[in-house]
């Protein structure tokens, strides 16, 4: 799909994930219309994966893109290369979208200015061990934290503001988010959940010492935008 016709471009970064992909596939399938257009990248993959993008182009157009190993953010920068759409989602391939959340974001971004529309995310904990650490008050197992899954994002935003940091194996999109926030962009929260997350025994950030997930430096910068930005408005 070209021009204006696309309107939204689902962009999935893809690494060994033979054991969820098709479940996140066919959330997708269930959500995308002909309006919309999915980007697969397999990043290196070593698994099945191949095989699960196979059987799935039998049935639905996806554009399949390959890299090397540039990790999520490059992977992603890949997508948005490629993407035609005017607004632009994002799914990693462990997590699945409830069904109705593409239209519904789509239209929140066609009656409202905002950059961002962000849903809330429902937590699927497969991981018992990990159970207690994903309840929110009320008992819910649901929240308002910054996940790309649980976005669309206008075009332009990537154009005004840049794309993933390559640098950051981690916390990229938590820096991407602050970037946004710091340049004051409108985030227009909705109360639907817009993301199934997927807690299991090999989430990529699993095990990774908190200070080797970039989130310091991140917040470091974004501590030097806001700075800048006071001292220039002295």
């Amino acid at each position: 799909m070209t021009g204006p016709r696309v309107r939204a471009s689902i962009i999935v970064p893809v690494r060994n994930g033979q054991r969820f992909l098709a479940q996140a596939l066919a959330s997708i399938a269930s959500n995308a219309s002909a309006a919309d257009e999915l980007i697969v990248i397999d990043d290196g993959s070593t698994d099945g994966t191949a095989g699960i993008l196979d059987a799935f182009q039998r049935d639905h157009a996806c554009l399949r893109l390959g890299s090397d190993g540039v990790g999520p953010a490059g992977a992603r920068n890949l997508g948005l290369d490629a993407a035609a759409g005017r607004f632009i989602a994002f799914l990693d391939h462990d997590d699945q979208w409830p069904a109705g959340r593409l239209d519904a974001h789509c239209q929140e971004l066609e009656r409202h200015d905002a950059a961002v529309i962000m849903g809330r995310t429902q937590y699927v904990v497969e991981d018992a061990a990990q159970a207690s650490r994903f309840r929110f008050p009320d008992g819910q197992q649901a929240g308002h934290l910054h996940h790309l899954g649980a976005s669309t994002f206008r075009r332009e935003v990537f154009a005004r503001h840049g794309r993933f940091d390559p640098a950051l194996r981690f916390s990229e999109d938590q820096d991407f988010f602050l970037r946004l926030m710091d340049a004051g962009c409108d985030i227009r929260r909705v109360p639907e959940v817009g993301l199934l997350y997927r807690v299991h025994e090999t989430n990529m950030t699993r095990g990774v010492p908190t200070r080797n997930l970039g989130l310091f430096q991140v917040l470091h910068a974004s501590i030097r935008r806001r700075r800048a930005a006071e001292s220039g408005a002295v």
